[in-house]
């Protein structure tokens, strides 16, 4: 379990608009087609990310896209040279704060600007008489995810959408052999979705249209019977462009490139879709 959470997400009031169009015969999705034209609300998302304490006595201090500290919300005494409270580094729309005496750390992305995932690193050092938080033990790392707007489609396209969905799962469970090549966990049903499905759900381009087609040829063959090792073969294709889809998700298929950071003790992808589903609300339309 990472000692890094969120414990807080925050969309700012909204202020401005634009419009958004997608064309999803260009750029397949599921469940979408044609060009649909939405609004995107502009409006600044905070994130505040903690550090859990093993023991009594542990202090942190926090770094963002780098690794050394830049914050440090818990020292006995200022730090000389630590910068004030700005723009974390490599970013021109993410800026940082900190509350004094508190073990977290809070992101703050602009009205309108794209997604950024910024990385956060913990520092733990114990509260030694005399020792800056400066000099660490052990480093955790967490990477919330924030943009600075949401996306609103007209209610009539997105209950398609789910109506298309529920139709997809079942076309899914019909196909034959591919519940011995995929596992049954990949599927969170009912509801929420796991993160296999969130990933499917963000997918676009030519996995679609490949997933897409080797259902359609598999139920074809399923109506039509025979050709079993013809059938096997296909829902084994199926099943690894699922995979393949869904790495993203898997801690050993991260392209994190962090081997040149030494002991690292924790490592979680968060999105605003993703905390949403943890604690149980309902989840904005991102996309």
């Amino acid at each position: 379990m990472s000692h890094l959470h969120e414990i807080s997400r925050v969309r700012g009031p909204i202020e401005g608009y634009s419009l958004i169009s997608e064309n999803y015969d260009e750029n397949p999705k599921f469940c979408r087609s044609g060009t649909w034209i939405g609004a995107r609300y502009h409006a600044s998302e905070s994130v505040t990310v903690r550090a859990d304490r093993e023991f009594d006595g542990q202090r942190f201090s926090f770094g963002v896209n780098e690794f050394h500290p830049i914050a440090f919300p818990e020292a006995i005494v200022p730090i000389v040279g630590a910068p004030a409270p700005g723009l974390v580094p490599g970013s021109e729309h993410v800026r940082w704060s900190i509350e004094h005496g508190e073990p977290a750390i809070t992101l703050t992305i602009d009205a309108g600007a794209d997604e950024e995932c910024p990385f956060v690193f913990a520092f733990m050092a114990p509260k030694t008489e005399g020792m800056s938080c400066e000099f660490y033990l052990h480093h955790f790392i967490a990477r919330p995810c924030l943009v600075g707007y949401d996306l609103h489609w007209p209610k009539e396209m997105l209950a398609q959408e789910e109506a298309c969905w529920k139709n997809f799962y079942k076309d899914l469970e019909r196909i034959a052999h591919l519940d011995e090549v995929v596992p049954a966990d990949l599927f969170g049903v009912p509801e929420p979705p796991g993160p296999v499905e969130r990933r499917l759900r963000m997918l676009r381009g030519e996995p679609v249209t490949q997933i897409r087609a080797c259902i359609h040829e598999l139920l074809q063959l399923e109506g039509t019977g025979g050709e079993e090792e013809l059938v096997h073969a296909l829902s084994t294709g199926l099943a690894q462009l699922i995979e393949r889809a869904i790495s993203p998700f898997k801690p050993e298929g991260h392209s994190l490139h962090l081997d040149d950071i030494p002991e690292i003790s924790g490592y979680q992808t968060m999105t605003r879709r993703g905390f949403e589903q943890a604690v149980g609300h309902g989840v904005t339309e991102t996309g």
